[in-house]
C-alpha cells in the first residue's frame, strides 16, 4: 500500500462507525451502564485516532522524509487501536470478557504514540530516518 496511514485511517474510522451502530442499535447498550460506557470510549478512542493517522497521513505527503518518530506514532496508533477499542468492542459483541485483558496494552500504546507525535515534532528529519 502506498500509504498504509491513510488506509488504516479509513479503515479505522469505517470500524468506528458500525461498532458505533452496532452498539447503539443490534446490542440495544445502556450507556450508563458499565458494559455501555466501555463500548462507547473504546467507539469515541478509535475514531480520534482514525483522524490522528489521517493527519499523520496528510503529514507524511507533504513531508519528505518523514521523521521516525511520527512513522512511530502510525504503528504505536494502529496497534492501540487494535489492542484498546478492538478487545473491549469484540469482548462487548462476543462476551468474551478475557479480550478486555488487552486492553492497558492498547491505551500503553496510544500514549506512546502520542508522545511520540510530540518528540516529531521537535525533532527534524534526517536522511538515515
Amino acid at each position: 500500500m502506498k500509504n498504509w496511514t491513510l488506509g488504516v485511517a479509513g479503515l479505522g474510522g469505517a470500524a468506528a462507525v458500525v461498532a458505533g451502530a452496532v452498539g447503539s442499535h443490534a446490542l440495544a447498550l445502556d450507556p450508563a451502564s458499565s458494559a455501555g460506557r466501555s463500548y462507547e470510549i473504546a467507539v469515541i478512542y478509535l475514531l480520534l485516532h482514525s483522524v490522528a493517522l489521517l493527519a499523520l497521513a496528510l503529514h507524511r505527503g507533504h513531508a519528505r522524509p518523514v521523521a521516525l518518530p511520527l512513522r512511530l506514532a502510525a504503528v504505536l496508533f494502529t496497534c492501540g487501536m487494535i489492542l484498546f477499542s478492538g478487545s473491549l468492542i469484540v469482548a462487548t459483541i462476543l462476551g468474551a470478557q478475557s479480550l478486555k485483558a488487552l486492553a492497558p496494552y492498547g491505551g500503553m500504546s496510544m500514549i506512546a504514540g502520542w508522545l511520540a507525535l510530540a518528540v516529531g515534532a521537535w525533532r527534524r528529519p534526517s536522511n538515515a530516518d
